[in-house]
């Protein structure tokens, strides 16, 4: 028998006494109070890094003359909503920075370059249901539908802003931005306005019957499995070029 077969085996009838039983309550809670305090401090912390970090970056905006949002008035009695809060400016600080890169290399009478600052702009407004969410003014399900967007949101940011300009390189970002706001619109919280790349937009309720136009061809894609998975599918570039008209990706 090894040497800790034989602690096992005189543990197995080792009885604590009140006392220890005491000594081990207490000792559970003060480590409990331990890492409690170290979790508040940590999240403190980040919390005050995030708000300097917004700080700059809402300064150094203001110095390029981009249009600010106002603050919620109630965002001081929400202090757990400042990281999302400081986000959220952050998001759409972004948004008037690709609209000034757009104003400078891309042709705006392109019906890409059109399609692409409705985009920004549809993205800008999605932002503002954000806001109106964390001010109280929707319910619980269409926070958690904002939540959604925003992940999209940054999805687009990094595709999109792209300090070249380069529309060789933009191509691909144009089609993944239609792509996004397809996921977008089945979310409930955008519909579909007009045309985007010259292509009608049909969206029809209804699982499985959900059509997206195929970019820049004027046909459209066979219906897919149906909710966010069939959008998820098409970014794929061997799913991109099918169809009666290809294009390479």
């Amino acid at each position: 028998m090894s040497a800790m077969d034989n602690v096992a085996a005189g543990a197995e009838g080792l009885v604590f006494s009140p006392e220890m039983h005491a000594f081990f309550e207490r000792r559970l809670a003060e480590e409990r109070e331990s890492v409690r305090e170290a979790l508040t401090a940590d999240f403190d912390r980040r919390l005050k890094e995030q708000e300097e970090l917004s700080q700059l970056k809402l300064a150094q905006a203001r110095s390029e003359n981009l249009p600010q949002c106002a603050e919620p008035p109630n965002l001081a009695n929400h202090p757990s909503l400042r990281e999302s809060w400081a986000f959220v400016k952050d998001a759409r600080v972004a948004t008037e920075q690709i609209n000034v890169m757009l104003t400078k290399v891309a042709d705006n009478t392109s019906s890409k370059g059109q399609a692409l600052m409705t985009a920004v702009n549809r993205l800008t407004n999605l932002i503002d249901l954000r806001l109106a969410a964390y001010t109280g003014a929707m319910d619980a399900t269409t926070t958690k539908k904002a939540e959604f967007v925003m992940r999209y949101y940054a999805t687009f940011r990094s595709k999109a802003l792209n300090p070249t300009g380069h529309w060789a390189t933009g191509e691909r970002k144009f089609k993944d931005v239609q792509m996004d706001e397809a996921a977008i619109i089945d979310t409930g919280l955008m519909r579909p306005t007009g045309s985007l790349g010259g292509n009608s937009m049909a969206y029809t309720e209804g699982s499985g019957n959900r059509h997206r136009p195929y970019p820049g061809s004027g046909h459209r894609h066979p219906p897919g499995p149906g909710g966010l998975n069939s959008f998820r599918g098409m970014r794929h570039s061997s799913y991109r070029n099918t169809g009666p008209n290809p294009q390479k990706s």
